[in-house]
């Protein structure tokens, strides 16, 4: 009788989402914080529709309240994106080089301020961390 719940679907689609936390749990071990990519989201989200969306007791990667914001906007379509900032272009980091090497008196903020003029809106720690 035990055994017969070892052949059922939902219990396989429930170790299936399981193990896949466990996967994404074992690539972010030295991370305080984890952000699920795009792809993990899908692979959550393709889990969790095999148990008709009902998550309760397995999901422990993200709170159930925002798998079920994922569902919804999946549901309407809504397109996800990468989470964080963009990096800046390389075009942006190789003027800025140019600039110091001819400039090499300017500190951050004017190289900030000289940005602004040719339309390039940038951040003084920005500039700090790429030089």
């Amino acid at each position: 009788m035990l055994l017969s719940r070892y052949f059922e679907p939902r219990f396989n689609a429930e170790l299936q989402m399981l193990i896949f936390q466990i996967g994404m749990l074992r690539k972010r071990i030295d991370q305080l914080k984890i952000v699920p990519t795009t792809q993990e989201r899908a692979e959550l989200l393709r889990l969790g529709e095999s148990l008709g969306h009902n998550i309760f007791g397995l999901m422990f990667v993200v709170k159930s309240k925002t798998y079920k914001k994922w569902v919804s906007e999946a549901k309407r379509g809504k397109a996800w994106k990468d989470v964080g900032r963009k990096r800046t272009p390389e075009a942006v980091c190789n003027l800025l080089k140019r600039m110091v090497e001819a400039n090499q008196r300017w500190g951050y903020c004017r190289i900030v301020g000289e940005l602004k003029k040719n339309g390039i809106r940038i951040g003084t720690t920005t500039v700090r961390e790429i030089l």
